[in-house]
């Protein structure tokens, strides 16, 4: 048989390959629910995020601090460059988080009318944030609440190939959660406020600094109108899971806690 021939046959097995997987598309998952899954996140790295520092078991070769960190593949991006991202959903809760003392991690997710009913309980005190004192408040238990807003994306990657992942904004980072809202508000088609997964946008991370130190924020610029019918779809499709509640986020794996490197002291 010729290289030519040999070509053709591995060409036509491919092919009768890829219909089997299409007919047999979703098998081996009818039983996977929402807690078989978990959305990732995406975070900044930080100078003290764990997968920076080559002595602790999370180091990620080549990883730096203004790098984007996905906490399911464990990928990592590198800021400048930056991503390709659809918003698709937002919405705002309070992440109840151990003290570190303590262990850390988050205790539980508040609604905002939840967080509203814990207001009156909450406490001011006085700690040691990297050598300098710092006024918090805290619930009685000694938990912190902070303030999260978390916008769903899909990343674009090759084509018109998209992956989900949530992104936390808390702390200094509100104040980029609110800016980029107001942008994605602002775009009008036909007269119309633009649906929210209907634009593409850059995502960047920049070096932000005080007297008290520096860190990296998010960044989004407007790129254009989603030119894909079917990415359009997706994006709605992911928005609609989330908002149902049939699409679970592993909370869990957010490692951005108030009192962080990415806070504006």
């Amino acid at each position: 048989m010729t290289e030519k021939q040999l070509a053709v046959k591995e060409a036509k097995a491919l092919a009768e390959l890829s219909d089997m997987f299409g007919a047999d598309a979703g098998q081996g998952f009818e039983e996977a629910d929402k807690d078989a899954f978990a959305i990732p996140f995406l975070s900044i790295l930080q100078s003290g995020s764990p997968q920076c520092k080559r002595s602790d078991g999370a180091y990620i070769k080549g990883a730096e601090e203004g790098m984007l960190f996905n906490s399911v593949t464990g990928k990592i991006y590198n800021g400048d460059v930056g991503l390709v991202v659809i918003p698709c959903y937002y919405n705002r809760n309070f992440i109840e988080w151990k003290p570190r003392g303590e262990g850390g991690g988050i205790e539980n997710v508040h609604s905002v009318a939840e967080a509203e009913e814990l207001k009156p309980t909450l406490k001011t005190v006085t700690v040691m944030d990297n050598g300098k004192e710092k006024q918090i408040q805290v619930l009685p238990s000694g938990n912190t609440l902070s303030d999260t807003r978390n916008h769903y994306v899909q990343i674009v990657t090759f084509g018109d190939d998209i992956n989900p992942v949530v992104i936390g904004m808390s702390s200094s980072q509100i104040k980029v959660s609110k800016k980029w809202m107001t942008l994605m508000q602002q775009i009008k088609i036909n007269g119309h406020e633009a649906p929210m997964a209907s634009q593409l946008y850059k995502l960047t991370t920049v070096p932000k600094s005080n007297s008290e130190g520096s860190w990296y924020v998010y960044n989004f610029e407007h790129i254009e109108q989603v030119k894909s019918a079917q990415v359009y779809q997706d994006c709605k499709k992911f928005a609609e899971l989330i908002k149902s509640g049939q699409a679970k986020v592993d909370m869990g794996a957010n490692q951005t806690q108030e009192g962080s490197d990415n806070d504006e002291m």
